[in-house]
């Protein structure tokens, strides 16, 4: 499990985030969220165990279903080793700039 602290202004920001480009947003994270796993060719169980969440809530967000939480985006940006710019769709570069 991926223990991650945040401030109150950076869960802000993300809600200001998701409220301005919400459904934009949703639909190409969901997509990378799919192409990254199957990249690895792993299952959505496999991902959530990794990244301590449910199986369910991982195919929730795969599905588009639900918005992740910060803490959920800067994990599987970790886990799958891409940048979050590239995973919130900000990106075309998957790999993280040093």
């Amino acid at each position: 499990m991926i223990c991650i602290s945040l401030s109150i202004d950076k869960l802000l920001i993300l809600n200001e985030f998701l409220l301005i480009f919400g459904s934009a947003f949703m639909e190409i994270f969901s997509k990378r969220l799919k192409e990254l796993r199957q990249l690895r060719e792993e299952t959505q169980k496999d991902v959530a165990k990794n990244i301590g969440i449910s199986e369910r809530q991982f195919s929730i967000l795969e599905n588009n279903k639900s918005i992740p939480t910060l803490e959920t985006v800067v994990a599987l940006a970790d886990y799958f080793g891409c940048s979050l710019d590239y995973i919130t769709g900000r990106s075309e570069t998957r790999e993280r700039q040093p």
